[in-house]
């Protein structure tokens, strides 16, 4: 999953997942309100993931002191914590699932991430080492120290 943006791969994916997106916001006449709402949804969830395939995230730093986190990712943007000088590993990290919710799409990724914790509540009955043992966190923190550099308007 590193490094895929401006690749082919997520050229052509970018572009299947904006004609899903399209076709979920095609109204049909025999939609029901809830499947209508339903498709609108998924419309939204393949569309952020068409931009976030070829596009840049949006990085947005600001006080998370209070949260106790160094950052998160959630669609195309990565919140960083600016009270405190973090190490670039932190935005790398956060990088690495705004990859995962990318190709996955934003919904799928959320989903599949929940899944993986509930899995390991039941395996390490910890909540610190069920998170940080699911999938996507061991995956971000794998490519923490790969080398991969970029840069964002506003940054380092």
């Amino acid at each position: 999953m590193q490094n895929l943006v401006n690749s082919w791969f997520s050229v052509v994916l970018a572009v299947v997942f904006a004609s899903v997106a399209v076709w979920c916001f095609v109204p049909q006449e025999n939609d029901g309100a809830i499947i209508r709402y339903t498709k609108y949804a998924l419309g939204v969830n393949f569309a952020v993931s068409s931009y976030m395939l070829v596009g840049p995230p949006i990085v947005i730093e600001t006080d998370l002191s209070w949260m106790g986190m160094a950052g998160f990712s959630s669609g195309p943007f990565i919140v960083l914590d600016n009270s405190w000088d973090w190490p670039d590993y932190v935005l790398r990290h956060e990088y690495q699932h705004f990859c995962q919710q990318a190709i996955l799409t934003p919904l799928v990724s959320g989903v599949l991430s929940k899944v993986s914790l509930f899995i390991n509540l039941i395996i390490y009955r910890d909540w610190h080492e069920a998170y940080i043992n699911t999938w996507h966190e061991r995956d971000a923190r794998e490519h923490e120290e790969d080398g991969f550099e970029f840069d964002y308007i506003g940054g380092k």
